[in-house]
């Protein structure tokens, strides 16, 4: 009896067990279908593509960053004084997708800090799509200082001199200011006018007070950007704003005739007269860099990518026809300065 009775206890055991598995079950299954459908609603465009960061929210863009921003400081590694002191350096809003790109500056007591930025991007409908994030964590304790101790004038000849340049007459400072922490100086070394802020450079040990200078070599070949600590002179960080391409020597048969055959049978120096062909190029395809690493060129048809420009590259309206034909675009603006006084030379862009 003893025995039957401990196999009935058993049995009643598994039973018991085996429901609360399958109670547990469904719960989790549950779980996991509310969860995912927050991740559908929170912006997942298919099944192929990151969920946003949010869903819908109300309000305008900027609004609903900071707010973001505000509420997620712990995940980001930030605390409520890293983010208590910021300015928006841009915004804008795409007219094909909807979108509000947001760019902040980190700041510490009103100066900038180089390259803390936030970028955060917000979709039509109110939802965080992605963010990126350089702000300096735990700031207020890594500055080294809030007041100057190096003039700005000095902090230019450092930076100079840091270059090999020499200051062959006296710095006039402009009247005209530039922000609220910065001077503008002409003569001397650049053939600009050189302008010195106030910045907070950060850099592993720590977050230096700054004098950011700008010289633009009247030689043209250099234009300095530099970080002169604005406690002991020191330099801090430096780089040049003008890159330099080394083509080589050009050898004998690098340039090649092109005998272009194509489906139209058309001379491709004719194109422009051809109404039908607007958009069309005769040109060096990517990935060729240049006509010297290529093999010839070839003629591409309306390779202007549809979300990016809509209307073509050359017309920005709608309205039919081209508002320029020009070799210029919205990354580069080709033409010579044979003159060398940074003027575009008269009538020296392609025209198309």
């Amino acid at each position: 009896m003893y025995r039957y009775k401990a196999t009935l206890i058993s049995i009643f055991l598994a039973i018991f067990l085996l429901l609360a598995i399958l109670v547990l079950s469904k719960t989790a299954t549950a779980k996991l279908s509310t969860d995912s459908q927050k991740v559908a609603q929170a912006g997942q465009v298919n099944g192929n593509e990151p969920a946003f960061l949010t869903g819908p929210n109300q309000g305008q863009p900027l609004d609903i960053a900071l707010d973001y921003i505000s509420a997620n400081k712990d995940q980001l590694g930030l605390s409520a004084s890293d983010i208590s002191d910021i300015l928006v350096t841009d915004q804008y809003t795409s007219k094909h997708t909807g979108v509000t790109h947001i760019y902040i500056r980190q700041r510490y007591k009103g100066i900038e800090i180089i390259n803390a930025n936030i970028n955060i991007n917000i979709a039509r409908d109110g939802s965080v799509i992605n963010l990126g994030n350089s702000f300096v964590a735990n700031l207020a304790n890594r500055v080294n200082d809030t007041a100057p101790k190096l003039y700005p004038a000095d902090a230019v000849g450092l930076a100079a001199e840091s270059v090999g340049l020499s200051l062959t007459s006296p710095l006039v400072p402009e009247k005209q200011p530039v922000g609220e922490q910065g001077l503008l100086f002409s003569g001397g070394v650049s053939s600009e006018p050189i302008p010195v802020t106030l910045v907070y450079e950060s850099l592993e040990e720590g977050v230096y007070l700054a004098w950011n200078v700008e010289i633009y070599e009247k030689s043209g070949d250099h234009w300095w950007s530099t970080r002169v600590d604005a406690v002991d002179g020191g330099i801090l960080s430096q780089f040049d704003r003008v890159v330099n391409d080394q083509w080589g020597a050009i050898q004998k048969g690098d340039f090649k005739e092109v005998k272009y055959q194509n489906e139209l049978d058309i001379n491709p120096f004719e194109i422009n007269a051809i109404g039908s062909l607007t958009g069309t190029y005769l040109v060096y395809a990517i990935p060729d860099e240049s006509p010297i690493h290529s093999s010839g060129r070839s003629l591409e048809v309306n390779p202007a990518q549809q979300t990016a420009s809509p209307y073509g590259w050359h017309d920005n309206d709608g309205v039919e026809g081209p508002e320029f034909t020009r070799t210029r675009g919205n990354n580069v603006y080709a033409y010579t300065d044979l003159d060398d006084n940074n003027v575009p030379d008269s009538g020296s862009s392609p025209d198309g």
